[in-house]
């Protein structure tokens, strides 16, 4: 593979990853994908171009100022395991560039994604029920954003270890099933509208859980 500046391509000459947040960084090690790195201060919008890049197994941006939305056209991106679009949290409230708008169903084709960061930005809308369909996905960071409506069903995700929904504006009842991913080591819930009660959540030992005070 050949790389240079955060750029990787295959022996073919097509694009397979784009890391473009300030460190090196092995996705399987990063608890929250660049949260501590220092970003590359670049700012814009998402070109309708980058979805054109097939071959693309890494896309990210996080820690940078990124605006736009997220296109439906997403999908294109078949063989994408990474992807990190949180944006640079240092400069958060301040910041003109943050991504918004709904978060595409089509997210949902992304059958190889492993790890999807997408805090610190302003979505909104619900989170799309077709995330059921990430059976990969090991972690998932939606914190901080305006996502609304109910928690979907997110059963499937049986690879999951990390889920964070924190200061969003999610509510109704926390669903059981959270308790039933085997792999699941750390939820984060603060800070949302949730109802009902937790006593079954309190109860699993090997979860990390983190409520509404």
């Amino acid at each position: 593979m050949t790389t240079w500046f955060g750029i990787g391509l295959t022996n073919t000459g097509r694009v397979e990853h784009i890391n473009l947040h300030g460190r090196e960084e092995d996705f399987s090690d990063v608890y929250f994908i660049g949260d501590y790195a220092e970003g590359n201060r670049l700012k814009g919008v998402l070109p309708e171009e980058l979805w054109n890049l097939s071959e693309l197994k890494t896309l990210d941006l996080t820690n940078n100022s990124v605006g736009g939305i997220l296109s439906s056209s997403i999908d294109k991106l078949t063989k994408l395991e990474a992807l990190g679009l949180a944006n640079d949290y240092l400069n958060y409230e301040l910041d003109e560039y943050s991504l918004s708008g709904p978060i595409p169903e089509s997210i949902g084709n992304l059958s190889a994604l492993k790890y999807l960061a997408l805090n610190d930005n302003e979505f909104s809308g619900p989170i799309p029920a077709s995330m059921n369909k990430l059976v990969n996905l090991i972690h998932l960071i939606l914190s901080n954003n305006r996502f609304e409506g109910s928690l979907p069903d997110l059963s499937d995700l049986r690879q999951l270890e990390v889920l964070s929904i924190e200061s969003n504006n999610i509510n109704g009842n926390l669903p059981l099933w959270i308790t039933q991913l085997p792999e699941l080591y750390y939820f984060d819930a603060d800070y949302n509208n949730f109802t009902g009660e937790i006593d079954k959540f309190i109860e699993e030992p090997k979860v990390v859980y983190i409520f509404n005070a």
